[in-house]
């Protein structure tokens, strides 16, 4: 996800070029998605290039019930801005604004990688709570064995007498 953005940088502020992504297999250090989609727009800026993205994702995760993969489609939007650290006519280092972040530079060859905006905008977009479906039964918390798959043979486990109050007000309390 690496574009020369060289061309760019030659252009007048407020240039835009569109580029398309369609990855297979894409692993992000913490996120991994299976296909990768969508359209990036770059843009001529002052002092660099400006990054939009509206990106589509198929990404697995594991089930927060019971711990098994399974496959979330994702929407994605990042916004960040790149900057050069050499000068396209003199190619000389130039200076970097204060808030200019170590992953969000173009390099020396005029390279704009994408790819840490897109696995923040994954992460960032992933469910708190991902469920391989909304009726999953998850993990018996006796065996630890897949209710999905099969019920287990645990016996209801004791309930710890300190909660017996509260028990018997809950159940009068639906009776």
């Amino acid at each position: 996800m690496q574009f020369n953005v060289a061309g760019l940088l030659k252009e007048p502020i407020g240039f835009t070029q569109k580029v398309s992504l369609d990855e297979r297999d894409v692993g992000l250090d913490g996120a991994y998605a299976h296909h990768l989609w969508g359209q990036v727009q770059l843009t001529q800026v002052d002092g660099g290039v400006w990054a939009i993205g509206d990106l589509s994702a198929r990404v697995t995760s594991n089930c927060s019930r019971c711990l098994q993969c399974s496959e979330t489609d994702l929407t994605i939007y990042f916004d960040q801005t790149y900057y050069p650290l050499t000068d396209i006519f003199a190619g000389a280092a130039i200076a970097l604004p204060s808030d200019a972040e170590p992953e969000f530079l173009i390099d020396q060859h005029h390279m704009l990688d994408l790819s840490e905006a897109i696995r923040q905008s994954i992460i960032v977009s992933l469910p708190s709570k991902p469920l391989c479906n909304k009726s999953c039964s998850g993990l018996c918390p006796g065996c630890g064995s897949n209710l999905n798959e099969s019920s287990c043979t645990c016996r209801e486990a004791p309930i710890d007498v300190r909660w017996r109050p509260l028990l018997r007000i809950f159940s009068r309390d639906h009776n």
